[in-house]
């Protein structure tokens, strides 16, 4: 991949990652007097923001320029690390979480456009192989901002943040640098507005009309939602054991590594054990992890069972779209529900984590994680005897 703008693109990609301070962002904010109610609300403005300016952005990248889009979402992600340095308190957190949700928007979409326009009318390589070759390099070198992110931040607790906007100036650089009609706008196709209005109606109503994958929403809503808040919340309870800061990007790289191998893992073993059994025994497994993980103030139990949960976020995504593309039989259709799916988790995931916000002003993290072990069964079930069991003919259900 010696191709300039591949070189450019795999720049772009590492240089937009938040992995460089994903690890220590609550050590960061409890340093600064945030509480775990206030923790979870940053949260739900980071994601209220993704889901109102979803749409909005994706018509700048779409009708004016994909470069512009992206250089907007540089600049919002730089002006959201300077808040972070600038007004470290509750007011500047919540600010600099609305701009980073906003710049995630202006990233979503205009990236992979850019890339797949290139790939089909430049070049003669197949996308997804450029693509997974791109996403490999870029989780790799992720993984090492996670080991960076904890080192910065034991010798200076802005350090990380600094340098986030200095990759943000960087990467406004290389984004100005990019040319060509794949970073302007989209092809011309023959899609009236009515076909769009006919194939959103359709892809609703095969959402909404469909019992089954109804209940795969309500799953993946929860089941996502509470894996991403784990992410944040993981370093409250190292905290409470005194877990060296040195090593929180080591864990963090180490979460990425696991979540690959839980796709890997389940795919290859999938086909040679029967799904029912396999599903549950995943989620009681998980939910003995989060009420251990409520009740223990051991280090090692804690870690391990951190892990354990990164395997089941990898292998519970891939479980959740192969039941969801299985369900949509209309192939033309098939990318239109998985990007409403992925909205309509985007709404749940707003509700739950105000619901949450509400429940850790009353209770501790540790009582927290007990209610989520019930949760997480109640969840299980709701998804087995629903979808699992209920489906009859042999194939990827049984």
């Amino acid at each position: 991949m010696r191709n300039e703008f591949y070189i450019k693109y795999t720049l772009m990609s590492i240089l937009f990652s938040t992995s460089l301070f994903l690890p220590i962002r609550v050590l960061y904010l409890v340093c600064y007097g945030a509480t775990s109610q206030d923790i979870s609300l940053l949260k739900m403005i980071f994601s209220v923001a993704v889901l109102l300016f979803e749409i909005p952005t994706g018509v700048v990248a779409d009708k004016i320029s994909r470069k512009l889009s992206l250089q907007l979402s540089s600049l919002l992600f730089i002006l959201h690390a300077l808040l972070y340095l600038i007004i470290p308190n509750f007011f500047g957190f919540a600010l600099g979480q609305l701009l980073l949700g906003i710049a995630s928007a202006f990233k979503s979409g205009a990236d992979a456009a850019a890339l797949s326009s290139y790939v089909k009318n430049e070049t003669k390589d197949e996308y997804k192989a450029v693509a997974g070759k791109i996403q490999l390099v870029t989780k790799i070198m992720s993984a090492v901002f996670m080991v960076m992110a904890g080192i910065l931040y034991a010798m200076d607790r802005q350090l990380n943040f600094i340098v986030a906007v200095i990759m943000g100036s960087l990467n406004f650089i290389l984004i100005t640098s990019l040319t060509g009609k794949h970073m302007a706008e989209n092809e011309k196709v023959k899609f009236s507005i009515a076909d769009y209005k006919t194939q959103i109606a359709d892809a609703w109503q095969m959402m909404l009309g469909n019992k089954r994958v109804r209940k795969i929403i309500v799953f993946s809503s929860v089941f996502i939602t509470i894996m991403m808040i784990n992410f944040e919340y993981y370093q409250v309870q190292l905290l409470k054991i005194g877990f060296p800061i040195e090593f929180n990007g080591i864990l963090y790289a180490l979460f990425m590594i696991f979540m690959g191998n839980g796709a890997f893992l389940i795919h290859k073993f999938s086909p040679q054990v029967n799904k029912r059994y396999l599903f549950a025994l995943i989620m009681a497994a998980t939910s003995a992890s989060y009420g251990i993980m409520g009740l223990s103030s051991s280090a090692v139990m804690l870690v391990i069972f951190m892990l354990f949960q990164q395997l089941v976020y990898g292998s519970g995504l891939l479980i959740i779209e192969d039941y969801l593309l299985n369900e949509v039989s209309d192939g033309n259709k098939k990318s239109t529900v998985l990007s409403m799916n992925s909205l309509i988790v985007s709404i749940y995931k707003v509700v739950i984590l105000f619901m949450i916000t509400i429940f850790l002003k009353y209770f501790s993290v540790d009582v927290f994680y007990v209610v989520l072990a019930f949760v997480n069964i109640l969840v299980g079930l709701y998804f087995y005897r629903g979808i699992v069991v209920s489906k009859k003919e042999t194939g990827v259900y049984k």
